[in-house]
């Protein structure tokens, strides 16, 4: 293959008080065309910011040098400005891992697809316009001309994704930097854009460099793997042998971490990514590894060629070439503790919203249509489906903060919710000590002397130092802010968690993190919880009972285990089929076509039957029942009927 990438020594600075940060420091990158290089890491190990310094869109204060840096043979280093902007979107695009803040808010998506064709094509008027719709078709945009007049806040989130990449295609470029296209899309809405990139690759011949933490994904689309932790690369192969047997201990932790395998309790990295400033003597990542020893302390690691092209950045390499040949096995799964009482229960739970049409008329959206649920002492039931679906509505509705429009709910104990974005849901004028007893005040709970040992004791309840009590949200990481989140909810004792995508925004580490926390805290309390998710891997590590939603209704629900390994209504196995397998091996084809309907106008009949691959006609005109198909396992499909 044509090379067509080439860094060498690439090192990125910013000054700081008192030194220099170095995000980015000896970087190597080798990317030839057609190839996808996978970069993975945790947040701030320097992936993003290795993507901006290809770009050239670093800060102002930072600067950048290299040994090398070309693209098909160009030096990107010495090409002036003006030069730089053609290269940019042309013969190297970068998509976005967050569509609504890298697209306009106030432009039509024909001016932004436009601008880029003016640009690179040379286009305007009608032909710029003809361009646009069929790059908008190319990326699988239903109505791609009708979609040129609407703004970004019309577009679901896939959709303004596929809007990025018409922009970032309409140059042709040679090179697609994709920094994390799907963390925040559903399984569902993922495998769509994952299956429109390799497609679009094996059209064009693009080289893709691909910035994700998801493991997953990584076995699934990339050629070759990169790992890079505290700036530095420290491990690189071809995906065969990565996956094989991961060597630096940093990636086998990545790996131990993940959730859905039945190894039993998650791995978990101990402390803290080094600072961008701070200096070490030996391996960045000495102060964390299990494996380290004297010579890690001190001495710089230099590459070491595991095997072929498997290289790695570690003293095991001379000393212990053997650690490499595989991970520990897989433990048995434990048991599902038993049920001890009802604590929350709900009963043709309805909400809906009645939005203005017109003068004098309105829409009723059916955001929940009728939901049964039951939820016991020290289990957990987990709620799942597509973005969209009800299931953040029905925990607002189950806490009181939306007011149903029909059903009961009944509860025994208090219940308290845990937020995805941590750090918009924590004060952050308040200090945590602050956070923790503002809701025991607000209940008569907290006591009038001994405020500290209290704080104390609910901060060593999720792992975090007593004087973590006197410090503000913006001094945490993003895992430690959302175990102050948890125990803000555990300080009014509460029975019941709602857990609203808890670690959606956590990399895969941390989220082992917070896992092992709520299963601890699980065992010791009998809490229960509903945990809202479309993560399928965390329902199979902490869900006893799964609920499936589509468009505000429960179209699956079931033990755990019965329905991730016997999935019955199709919704089911298509979620199922959607998630990327770790062994990178093909699975079932997912693609489910489109996406949910609206639930302004629901479809006559099974709801998911538009969807759904196995519709028939009487689908279209009767709405299934329930329908038992194993021990508390039951689905909505007409074709169990």
């Amino acid at each position: 293959m044509a090379e067509l990438l080439q860094v060498r020594e690439l090192e990125v600075t910013i000054p700081v008080p008192g030194g220099l940060a170095r995000p980015v420091t000896g970087m190597a990158l080798d990317i030839d065309a057609g190839v996808t290089y996978a970069l993975v890491g945790e947040s701030g190990s320097g992936k993003s910011m290795t993507a901006l310094a290809l770009m050239r869109l670093l800060p102002a204060a930072a600067h950048l040098r290299a040994e090398r840096m070309t693209l098909r043979g160009e030096d990107l280093l010495t090409l002036p400005e003006k030069s730089m902007r053609r290269v940019r979107g042309g013969r190297m695009a970068m998509i976005f891992q967050e569509p609504m803040l890298a697209l306009n808010p106030v432009l039509s998506v024909e001016r932004q697809v436009v601008e880029s064709l003016m640009l690179h094509r040379g286009l305007s008027g009608a032909a710029a316009r003809e361009a646009a719709a069929d790059l908008l078709a190319q990326v699988g945009i239903a109505d791609a001309r009708r979609r040129l007049d609407s703004y970004p806040f019309e577009l679901s989130g896939g959709m303004r994704q596929r809007v990025l990449l018409a922009m970032a295609l309409a140059g042709d470029p040679a090179l697609l930097i994709a920094d994390e296209p799907t963390t925040a899309l559903d399984v569902t809405l993922q495998d769509q854009v994952l299956g429109l990139l390799r497609r679009l690759q094996d059209e064009r011949g693009m080289a893709m460099l691909l910035i994700t933490h998801d493991l997953g994904v990584v076995a699934e689309q990339a050629h070759h793997v990169g790992v890079m932790y505290a700036g530095e690369l420290v491990e690189s192969a071809p995906r065969s042998e990565f996956f094989a047997a991961p060597f630096h201990p940093y990636s086998r932790q990545l790996f131990l971490a993940l959730p859905g395998q039945g190894r039993g309790r998650l791995a978990q990295i101990a402390g803290q990514l080094p600072r961008p400033e701070e200096t070490l003597p030996g391996c960045r990542y000495a102060p964390r590894c299990p494996r380290a020893f004297e010579r890690c302390r001190r001495e710089v690691p230099q590459w070491q060629v595991v095997h072929g092209e498997h290289r790695v950045r570690c003293h095991l390499a001379q000393s212990d070439p053997g650690y490499a040949l595989a991970l520990p096995p897989i433990q048995a799964a434990a048991a599902p503790s038993a049920a001890s009482g009802t604590v929350l229960r709900a009963r043709g739970l309805k909400v809906y919203f009645a939005l203005r049409r017109g003068l004098f008329g309105h829409r009723l959206l059916r955001a929940v249509d009728g939901v049964d649920l039951e939820l016991a002492a020290g289990r957990t039931l987990a709620l799942v489906g597509e973005s969209g679906c009800g299931k953040t509505t029905v925990g607002r509705a189950l806490l009181g903060l939306t007011h149903p429009t029909a059903g009961t709910v009944e509860v025994r104990g208090g219940v308290q919710m845990v937020f995805q974005d941590p750090y918009a849901s924590l004060n952050p004028r308040m200090r945590i000590a602050a956070i923790l007893l503002e809701g025991m005040e607000a209940q008569g709970l907290a006591p009038r002397s001994g405020q500290d040992a209290v704080v104390a004791g609910l901060l060593a309840q999720v792992g975090l130092p007593a004087d973590a009590g006197e410090r503000f949200p913006h001094e945490f990481s993003g895992g430690q802010r959302q175990r102050i989140a948890i125990a803000r909810a555990l300080a009014v004792r509460p029975r019941i968690l709602i857990c609203d995508e808890p670690t959606s925004a956590l990399d895969v580490s941390v989220q082992a993190q917070i896992v092992n926390l709520l299963k601890a805290l699980q065992a010791e309390t009998a809490l229960a919880y509903l945990f809202i998710t479309h993560n399928l891997a965390l329902v199979s590590e902490l869900g006893h009972e799964v609920a499936v939603m589509y468009l505000g209704r429960i179209v699956e629900q079931g033990p755990a285990r019965e329905v991730l390994e016997r999935p019955r209504h199709p919704y089911t196995r298509a979620l199922l089929a959607a998630v990327p397998r770790l062994d990178g091996r093909d699975r079932q084809a997912a693609m489910l076509p489109g996406e949910p309907p609206s639930p302004l106008a629901p479809p006559t009949g099974c709801a998911f039957h538009p969807r759904c691959p196995l519709a028939q006609a009487a689908c279209r005109l009767r709405e299934p029942t329930a329908v038992p198909v194993g021990p508390e396992h039951w689905a909505t499909c007409l074709l169990l009927e």
